[in-house]
């Protein structure tokens, strides 16, 4: 069997095995973070619900190129549709994994005023943000994609709105700009958890609980394995990012829940070393 023969069949039971890890992975997070209240009071429960609906989209959408009768090459209409959507979820994706870094930050700060944007007040403001300001950003989609003649595929119908889409939209607004953001509330994050036992001491303290230490822990982590996967190319159009199915992530977010349902002991990084 040749390469030619093999990548297609890769391609198709690697997006099944995404598809069949990702979609019960994020479906859990919104039960959890829904169904139990300790976890709705943190403004956190707000940005991975949100992530997590953008990201089953984005697998649907990706899993549903596989059958024939729904295809982007089905209708006219298919083909915007499904482009739009999974381009403005992505960005949402990745618009609510930055906004949790900086939940993360504010709430481990050690200014008063600024742990004060890490509520869940704000968090339900800014909930539907992401899903307004993305749809309103990939409108051209809607336009300048179409079928295209005589292979009749989904492309690109516009130069200049091509190259903007393959060198600025897709490239830099689902992963350089996301990828900046992350590592700089990391960073800031982690310098903030380094200063604890400072802050301690200050009649302004920090008080987590210990799920929020985890959470701490568990976006930081998150940011320093957070790799961008390619589960599918179609020909001649921009890569189409899958986010938050690799199995380091879902097997942290195991963890994570492991440890806040039987509460079971917290890696204490929030101990400054001596």
């Amino acid at each position: 069997m040749s390469a030619y023969e093999i990548a297609p069949q890769i391609g198709f039971w690697g997006l099944i095995i995404v598809f069949s890890i990702g979609v019960p992975g994020a479906l859990a997070n919104v039960i959890l973070f829904v169904g139990v209240k300790t976890f709705r009071q943190s403004p956190l429960a707000y940005y991975v619900v949100g992530q997590s609906l953008a990201d089953v989209n984005v697998l649907l959408i990706e899993f549903l190129q596989i059958i024939p009768s729904v295809s982007v090459s089905t209708s006219s209409i298919a083909c915007k549709l499904m482009v739009f959507f999974v381009q403005a979820t992505a960005c949402a994706a990745m618009n609510f994994l930055c906004l949790s870094a900086f939940d993360r930050w504010a709430c481990t700060s050690q200014s008063a005023r600024i742990r004060q944007l890490s509520s869940p007040h704000v968090a339900r403001r800014l909930f539907l943000l992401p899903f307004i300001l993305w749809s309103l950003v990939n409108i051209p989609f809607l336009i300048y994609f179409d079928l295209v003649p005589p292979t009749f595929r989904c492309l690109y119908t516009n130069d200049l709105f091509m190259r903007i889409g393959i060198l600025v939209l897709s490239p830099i607004f689902t992963a350089l700009l996301p990828l900046i953001v992350l590592i700089m509330f990391g960073l800031m994050t982690y310098r903030n958890i380094r200063l604890v036992v400072h802050v301690r001491q200050q009649p302004n303290q920090i008080r987590l609980s210990n799920w929020e230490h985890q959470m701490t822990r568990m976006m930081l982590t998150q940011t320093l394995f957070r790799k961008e996967k390619s589960l599918e190319e179609w020909p001649d159009q921009p890569t189409f990012i899958i986010h938050d199915v690799q199995l380091g992530w879902l097997g942290k977010r195991l963890l994570l829940w492991f440890d806040l349902i039987t509460g079971g002991p917290v890696n204490d990084m929030f101990v400054a070393p001596n």
